[in-house]
């Protein structure tokens, strides 16, 4: 009986994989790792479990896509493709790898990049808040009207890609924030062996 309840829980497990699950509405994205996440702007919104499924929860909380994952020794790391049809606030912690797929455009765009983790997006927003915080890379490309970056314990922000009219730079602890200054108001500080450039 033993035998025959562990071959259905891995045939549930082995159908999971590659999944698509359509979503109920959500603007703000919170991920705990550690995952790899390609992150898509698209036209409906869609979660699929790539890898490792039954290591990997999520719901959508008031307008929150909440995933949480899990990892052992032994496992490979649960990588996942989230479909976004607007995306106003993303958030990493615990070693979370989100590669962005096509633009995403918002009014206002926060994005909360912390615990190691490493973010490449290209984004199109009037207002952009940064905060990288925990040994995190966050790479950015794309136009901003407004962008208020901070970075802190060796972090680094690179935004040589994005274009913005007005920029303030915060780096602290070891950190760096590379701008593109061209056509920029730019009001810069750094402190405890940080670069601001």
């Amino acid at each position: 009986m033993r035998i025959i309840l562990t071959f259905f829980s891995c045939l549930l497990v082995l159908s999971l994989v590659g999944q698509s699950t359509k979503m109920a509405a959500f603007t703000k994205v919170e991920l705990d790792g550690p995952v790899e996440v390609e992150l898509v702007a698209g036209k409906e919104r869609k979660v699929e479990v790539l890898r490792e499924a039954d290591m990997v929860m999520w719901e959508v909380n008031s307008e929150t896509l909440v995933v949480v994952a899990n990892h052992r020794d032994e496992r490979e790391i649960v990588k996942m493709r989230i479909t976004v049809t607007d995306l106003e606030v993303l958030e990493t912690t615990g070693s979370v790898v989100v590669t962005g797929k096509g633009e995403f455009a918002s009014a206002t765009l926060e994005l909360n990049i912390h615990g190691q983790s490493a973010v490449s997006m290209d984004v199109d927003a009037m207002s952009l808040y940064i905060d990288a915080n925990y040994q995190s890379v966050l790479t950015l490309t794309g136009t901003a009207d407004r962008m208020n970056v901070t970075a802190d314990r060796q972090s680094v922000v690179n935004t040589t890609g994005l274009t913005s009219t007005q920029i303030k730079a915060t780096a602290d602890r070891q950190s760096v924030v590379k701008l593109n200054r061209s056509g920029a108001e730019v009001e810069a500080e750094s402190k405890r062996q940080s670069v601001v450039n």
